[in-house]
């Protein structure tokens, strides 16, 4: 078993207000702080960390920022650097979709904030993914191993790492991958890493999907076995079908859409993880019971896989 610890994460963008994200905070830790057996992460922006940090104080939700810079310190002005955000959070999302369409974003610079947040202790989400016109030609492959590639050169990585396919054609856009697609493309970049960095931390890597994800599709991505992504070859060693390399690993990079989408996300995330990661049937019950959500909400189907979870 690869023992991957399920990492659910939200996203705010350019949302909220200081009192929304203080009144989101609140709804967050209230709703899924006691829930167990998934890494939950927020990732508001700059200028709310502190208003995250104080409202999910203590609680089992963890703070990222959405960007950091590569310089300790400088006449930069409007950037932020990894000291200055080694006080306020944990994760930090780098190489984003949209950092890479509308600010120039380059496997370069995502390779230089990657060391820079690694250097100074933060854990890093580094995302990759295809326009739609380099999936048309069918370039999806060749970009997602060049961004993989560039973005981790020369970078030592622990158990753990977490990276996210954010196809750029569906962030925002209100049309996600299809399971498939997005089966595929983590299969590649997780044979990728297995290439530079071994079997081991390839299997032991999270990577994660995020795109136009709703609470009414979220099942498509959290509900699949991950394969040995379509045609791509497998390395040595690997299975067919490993039911403990699940599609996104049990994990997705949440949109934020409205001021409950993300509770209610997490939430169906986490419900659906509990059928990934064959919890006894005991836990999975507790679990089911913890988080607000009715069967009929997210289907029959997933419901009865989780009541079949006992050894």
């Amino acid at each position: 078993m690869s023992g991957r610890m399920p990492i659910v994460a939200g996203n705010w963008k350019m949302y909220t207000t200081a009192r929304a994200a203080a009144e989101l905070c609140r709804l967050l830790r209230e709703r899924i702080d006691g829930l167990a057996a998934v890494e939950k992460v927020v990732c508001p922006p700059f200028v709310f960390l502190t208003v995250a940090g104080q409202e999910l104080a203590d609680s089992s939700i963890k703070v990222g920022a959405q960007n950091v810079y590569w310089e300790e310190e400088g006449a930069y002005t409007g950037e932020v650097s990894p000291p200055m955000l080694a006080d306020l959070c944990e994760y930090v999302i780098i190489g984003h979709s949209e950092r890479r369409k509308y600010f120039g974003e380059t496997d370069e610079t995502v390779n230089r904030r990657l060391k820079a947040a690694l250097a100074h202790g933060l854990r890093p989400i580094m995302c990759v993914g295809e326009t739609l016109e380099e999936r048309q030609a069918g370039r999806m492959e060749e970009v997602l191993l060049r961004q993989v590639r560039g973005g981790l050169a020369g970078v030592d990585i622990a158990a753990g790492f977490v990276l996210a396919y954010e196809p750029v054609w569906a962030i925002g856009t209100g049309v996600p991958a299809t399971g498939p697609m997005a089966d595929e493309a983590i299969g590649l970049m997780r044979q990728e890493m297995a290439s530079l960095y071994g079997r081991e931390l390839a299997e032991a890597a999270r990577i994660q999907y995020g795109g136009s994800v709703t609470p009414d599709n979220i099942g498509e991505f959290m509900g699949v076995f991950e394969s040995t992504h379509g045609s791509a070859p497998k390395y040595a060693g690997q299975d067919k079908v490993n039911p403990t390399s699940l599609i996104l690993s049990g994990v997705l990079m949440l949109q934020y859409i409205d001021w409950t989408a993300p509770a209610q996300l997490i939430e169906r995330a986490i419900a659906l993880t509990i059928q990934q990661k064959r919890m006894t049937y005991d836990l999975a019950r507790q679990m089911k019971d913890v988080t607000p959500i009715k069967c009929s909400e997210y289907g029959n189907a997933v419901c009865e896989n989780i009541l079949k979870l006992s050894p």
